[in-house]
């Protein structure tokens, strides 16, 4: 029996979705892939999902570029404020103190020599004779001409200055380490008790007063009451070398 269809007969008639349908099929299927792709993950964080949603719709939906360039710019700008969000959520990192610098340790004193030259060593700490008294000898001896000025070793405070016996005309200092210098036999001082003297200042001369054979100058460091040491031993301690 010969087909009732007015066409040829390899021609079948397929019903038409109407063209102004089309945007319509196009929104629906955009929801539907909006629907699929926005399943809550359990792998991914949630900050995650929300900013990676607009992107996998963009590239699942096959929707209009026009709307797909819009959920783009929109996925741009939820992303830039979750890392602002985050930037303020964290506290930030504040470096450590740097270590306590350790206590700067005090200058060594300066020390110089009693004389600044043009002198002998003559007579050395803790010589026996006749001489001295308890025929011990307390100090070192600096053979000089009369008159050649005695400068302080250190710095420090002048305790005394005047005749004392044997000694003649003497002065006493003391230091801050608590260290005493005497410079005894002077021909003249040029310093009161009392006053600060710097290392280097010229206290008075070498002369011949008291218990003298000849000008020199009588040096002694006592670093405590009656604790006499070498004078010589103790200036280069302190890096002054006659």
């Amino acid at each position: 029996m010969a087909d009732r269809a007015s066409g040829p007969a390899s021609l079948r008639l397929v019903p038409l979705v109407p063209l102004a349908a089309v945007p319509v099929v196009s929104a629906v299927m955009g929801l539907l892939a909006l629907a699929a792709t926005t399943a809550p993950s359990t792998t991914a964080p949630p900050a995650a999902r929300a900013v990676d949603r607009p992107v996998a719709l963009v590239a699942t939906a096959g929707i209009d570029p026009f709307v797909a360039a819009g959920w783009r710019r929109a996925a741009d700008l939820e992303r830039a404020e979750l890392t602002s969000r985050a930037s303020r959520a964290t506290p930030a990192r504040v470096a450590p103190p740097p270590p306590a610098t350790a206590a700067a340790r005090p200058a060594a004193p300066r020390v110089v020599l009693p004389l600044a030259g043009g002198y002998r060593l003559t007579a050395r700490f803790a010589e026996s004779g006749g001489r001295w008294h308890g025929n011990r000898h307390t100090g070192q001896d600096f053979a000089a001409r009369w008159g050649t000025p005695v400068r302080a070793v250190a710095a420090g405070v002048v305790r005394s200055s005047g005749y004392r016996g044997s000694y003649g005309l003497r002065v006493e200092i003391r230091h801050a380490d608590g260290a005493i210098t005497t410079y005894s036999h002077l021909g003249s001082s040029g310093v009161r008790a009392g006053e600060r003297v710097a290392a280097g200042e010229r206290i008075g001369r070498v002369g011949t007063s008291g218990n003298t054979t000849g000008a020199h100058l009588h040096l002694e460091v006592l670093l405590g009451p009656d604790r006499f040491t070498d004078p010589l031993q103790w200036l280069r301690a302190h890096g002054a070398r006659p």
